[in-house]
């Protein structure tokens, strides 16, 4: 609860961002065969995006239609 003295301050979403420290990202220095890890951090991201495979799998169909303005048949 803020004070009756005290002004609130607004800020958009993109100023949130800007006062977040960055997190530095190297994938250079991953080891190359780490694959358990890169599969629990792509579902770590898949769970944060709300995502399964099925609805994963339909977002991917929708951007290639999007893209190229069909899907592509079994034999392309």
């Amino acid at each position: 609860m803020t004070k009756p003295d005290s002004k609130e301050t607004k800020f958009t979403p993109d100023e949130a961002l800007e006062r977040l420290t960055q997190i530095p990202f190297a994938p250079e220095h991953a080891e190359a065969d780490d694959s358990l890890r890169k599969s629990e951090l792509m579902q770590a991201v898949l769970n944060i995006a709300g995502l399964d495979h099925v609805s994963e799998s339909d977002q991917v169909r929708r951007t290639v239609k999007n893209a190229i303005g069909s899907l592509p048949g079994p034999e392309e």
